[in-house]
């Protein structure tokens, strides 16, 4: 998966699917960090059982595909971001989900309102043409 917004939108979206918590671990400076987590280039991020974790990797390296092992599941349903072995953020899945569908429901509520008024407007605009003939 890879979504809008970069990397930690990603791993949000695959935490409010799975219902379980994710640790990353970053490294290198602030503005580093910020490009890393919110870039929205080309890549994929996937899950894999730790059971298959060999395979997957040689996989990859059999394709020269260029693979980075950013973090892992967590049952606690955390959100947690590690910079150099210190836990520079941690935030409760349900609380971000909560944040999420609100900001996610006000901007389709503008959205709507924005279709509606555009709407209102080419009627009347087709009614004003219609009523000048």
């Amino acid at each position: 998966d890879r979504s809008d917004g970069g990397l930690l939108t990603t791993i949000a979206e695959m935490m409010f699917a799975g219902h379980l918590g994710v640790s990353l671990n970053i490294s290198g400076s602030a503005e580093k960090t910020l490009r890393y987590l919110f870039n929205e280039e080309l890549g994929a991020v996937i899950q894999v059982a730790e059971s298959q974790l060999s395979k997957v990797q040689d996989l990859m390296d059999t394709n020269e595909m260029h693979w980075v092992e950013i973090g892992q599941v967590e049952p606690d349903e955390q959100l947690t971001l590690i910079e150099d072995d210190e836990v520079i953020f941690r935030a409760n899945r349900v609380q971000l989900q909560r944040a999420w569908s609100e900001t996610s429901y006000r901007i389709q509520s503008q959205r709507d309102i924005l279709l509606q008024l555009k709407k209102n407007t080419i009627v009347f605009w087709i009614r004003t043409i219609q009523a000048c003939r």
